[in-house]
């Protein structure tokens, strides 16, 4: 702090202007779109800007499927993907969509453990699928947006072949603004 004021002197010489001790009001944005763009869309309307975009742009396979169809698509969505082991998010979620029993049923999936450690990076990397459910999804980007904890490893989503995405369509935001 001693030679605070110094700094400052000199990065202001450095960029031709006075020391500025109280910031600048930040200026009128040229546009609103951060957080304007797509909010017109009802929810069907952002599911399919959604999937196309995902499809069309992200190269992402995208079913649109009912709760009660989902453990079903996902099985056959992992033997699309091959008859490789699947690793599973330890997320209630996919256990209450019926998800997590039929692969582990069907499939031996394995479920990520966060008392396992180091083993659960060994079976996510031999692993030919891995499953998570996403928190939102990003109708602009197409992309998804993945919270982290100990029972749901980011690996199970980065470490396999093929990742299957679980996504609620009511959580389908415009893009990340609306986070």
């Amino acid at each position: 702090m001693e030679n605070r004021e110094e700094f400052l002197v000199a990065i202001a010489r450095k960029l031709g202007r006075p020391v500025r001790h109280i910031p600048e009001a930040m200026p009128e944005p040229v546009n609103t779109l951060a957080t304007t763009r797509l909010t017109e869309l009802t929810s069907d309307q952002r599911c399919e800007e959604f999937i196309k975009f995902a499809s069309e742009v992200m190269l992402a396979e995208c079913v649109l499927v009912s709760p009660e169809n989902a453990p079903s698509k996902a099985l056959d969505i992992c033997w699309k993907f091959g008859s490789g082991p699947v690793i599973i998010s330890n997320d209630q979620r996919l256990v209450d969509t019926g998800i997590t029993p039929l692969l582990q049923k069907e499939m031996g999936a394995a479920l990520w453990d966060p008392e396992k450690g180091d083993e659960n990076i060994h079976i996510a990397e031999k692993a030919k699928t891995g499953v998570v459910f996403a928190e939102y999804g990003l109708t602009e980007s197409g992309g998804i947006v993945l919270f982290s904890a100990p029972e749901r490893g980011r690996s199970v989503s980065l470490l396999p072949e093929a990742s299957l995405f679980v996504l609620r369509k009511s959580t389908i935001l415009p893009r990340v603004a609306q986070l």
